[in-house]
């Protein structure tokens, strides 16, 4: 169900090309060097010829047969979607990406592009099954059996397309779009012109959002009347940002700005575009799209899975189109394979560890109630230390580049644009990578932000695993998005651990309360939508129901990091190593936890 991508009807050519000599076919087709039939008389009455050698095919061993179909995978799933090409890939002829095959383009949500993308998902996933496993790397096994995983849940959406709700009351296409375009990178005219053709895109691509969920409202699945009054104000929102304070204008006009080798006049005319496009196009875009959602009716306010008897632990329910999709979304939000119930229990368990850690953390010292922000100093100090503090416990890194965007937002778009992020470097080059970290007064922890998306967080992760040669291609591809959680809040509790700023367990317990409130969102969510009971007041019901996936991922990349970290210290007892076990989970590569939890 990859939603945010053109999908063309495949060519598996070169896999097929690649695999041939190991199914043992011989072509076929019109001889090239056609024998004359009076040459085949004299042949045959003549001394016949010594029999010529054959040359043997030549035969792929598994890892470059498994190579070949993830490197076809990789450039089908990125050829399609021009702002994840630019992002992912900074040189794609070198990558063997083909100017012809990847248009520029914001991606396809239409119903057909969905059809071409689940045939690519079973071609592909049939192809993966026919190699020899046994005969795979190690390295690549596991390679093979997150890919397979990954294909499996795509293909399981394949008749609940209409299902995904694409505009979420936090997070969505409307919100994504606007980061995407203030994120995007940048460094030649080349990458200004297509910045520029990508928004010209926009009413075309939210054209097909709102066809979308047009079928969903026919269907009475539509979402909920808050739901859609919260993505309405955040719509109207961007249609009314002051030029002065709009993010995207001087995200642009800096980058352009610092172009080298243009002149003024084409700076300028860049700057112009972008500024009319904005305030043509884009603006135009967002309203059409708010105001036409306002003529779709809408589900009504009631969890999505209804049970005909709430208090039957049972799955009985009443005649419900969201029970299997909501068992499918939550395999694929928990980065596991297993039931509800399953899944539940991952985070019942995780609870109960973080509990027992703030507990520690509590009983180790006193806790004092600060009024100032835990920080190293500005932010580029902060970012320094981090980066020195994570040398510790972590291997070090290849040479690259941090820049920090620090550019404060105005108090009217603060509201609607990430404070801190890292943005996702290059596969085939991430030594260049960006950090925002917008220092807001009401940041109370920078130090704790800045490590999430910093050292040890994100950038780290990123910048380690892009490095790792025995990694493939779709592992560092794959939108697993509760590993890239797990990771990062984990980061935040390694810094709590491991700095000597501040008192240790004030760090901790600040961050635990985080991680702990999260899961027990996440949980109550279930809980209300799933095993039809009530939430702890009305707001709860009313929140959950209205945004049933909200906490889902954030949640669970907590909870399965902490029970395996959890898991592996207590069954190494003396002879667990903090920095070994943290060396061993990065070597593996990002990948469902359900896999993961074997390797250990």
């Amino acid at each position: 169900m990859k939603q945010k991508k053109s999908i063309r009807v495949p060519s598996i050519l070169l896999i097929a090309a690649l695999l041939l000599p190991l199914a043992g076919c011989a072509g076929s087709g019109p001889d090239p060097n056609p024998i004359d039939r009076a040459d085949l008389i004299r042949t045959e009455m003549s001394d016949p010829p010594a029999e010529a050698a054959e040359t043997p095919a030549p035969t792929l061993s598994a890892d470059e047969a498994f190579a070949a179909i993830d490197e076809d995978f990789f450039r089908y799933y990125l050829s399609g979607d021009a702002v994840l090409l630019h992002r992912l890939v900074k040189d794609p002829k070198a990558m063997g990406f083909d100017a012809k095959d990847m248009p520029d383009t914001l991606g396809d949500f239409s119903p057909e592009a969905n059809k071409s993308w689940i045939v690519k998902c079973k071609q592909t996933k049939a192809e993966l099954e026919k190699l020899d496993y046994s005969a795979l790397s190690p390295a690549n096994q596991f390679a093979y059996d997150t890919f397979v995983q990954y294909l499996g849940q795509e293909i399981a959406y394949e008749d609940y397309y209409v299902y995904y709700e694409p505009l979420g009351m936090r997070s969505g296409v409307h919100t994504d779009l606007p980061f995407s375009f203030m994120s995007f990178d940048i460094k030649t005219e080349t990458d200004a012109e297509l910045y520029l053709t990508l928004l010209a895109d926009v009413p075309r691509y939210f054209g097909q959002v709102l066809e979308h969920q047009k079928a969903r409202a026919e269907k009475d699945i539509y979402m909920t009347f808050p739901a859609r009054d919260s993505v309405q104000a955040y719509t109207g929102a961007m249609t009314s940002i002051r030029v002065s304070e709009n993010p995207m204008l001087l995200a642009f006009d800096r980058k352009v700005n610092d172009l080298p080798g243009l002149s003024d006049e084409t700076k300028a005319d860049l700057i112009e575009r972008n500024r009319a496009l904005v305030q043509g196009e884009w603006t135009s875009a967002f309203r059409s799209l708010r105001n036409d959602m306002w003529a779709l009716p809408c589900r009504k306010v009631s969890p999505l899975c209804q049970r005909l008897d709430p208090m039957d632990e049972d799955e009985y329910f009443a005649p419900d189109p969201y029970v299997e999709y909501y068992e499918l979304r939550l395999r694929e939000l928990s980065g596991m394979d297993g039931s509800v119930a399953e899944i539940r229990g991952q985070l019942q368990d995780a609870l109960d560890i973080l509990l027992k850690e703030l507990e520690d953390a509590l009983y180790s010292g006193p806790v004092r109630k600060r009024r100032d922000t835990f920080a190293a100093g500005t932010p580029d100090e902060t970012l320094g230390y981090l980066k020195e503090l994570s040398q510790g416990f972590l291997p070090t890194l290849q040479a690259h580049t941090v820049e920090l965007e620090t550019e404060p937002l105005s108090r009217v778009t603060r509201r609607r644009f990430l404070l801190a992020a890292c943005i996702v470097p290059g596969i085939d080059d991430w030594t260049d990578n960006v950090v925002i970290f917008r220092n807001q007064h009401d940041n109370k922890y920078p130090l704790l932000t800045m490590a999430r998306e910093s050292y040890p967080g994100r950038l780290y992760q990123l910048n380690y695993q892009r490095s790792l040669p025995h990694l493939s291609l779709m592992q560092k591809t794959l939108p697993l998005t509760s590993y890239y959680e797990a990771w990062a809040r984990f980061a935040e509790y390694l810094t709590a651990k491991h700095t000597a700023l501040y008192p240790q367990n004030q760090l901790l317990k600040d961050t635990l309360l985080g991680s702990i409130s999260a899961i027990q969102l996440a949980l109550e969510s279930i809980d209300v939508n799933y095993m039809g009971r009530e939430g702890r007041h009305s707001y709860a019901n009313w929140r959950f129901i209205n945004d049933p996936f909200r906490y889902m991922e954030e949640a669970f990349g907590i909870a399965n990091m902490f029970v395996l970290y959890d898991r592996v210290r207590q069954t190494r007892g003396d002879d667990f190593d903090e920095a070994v076990f943290l060396k061993e989970f990065l070597d593996l590569g990002p990948s469902y936890f359900n896999l993961i939890e074997e390797q250990f």
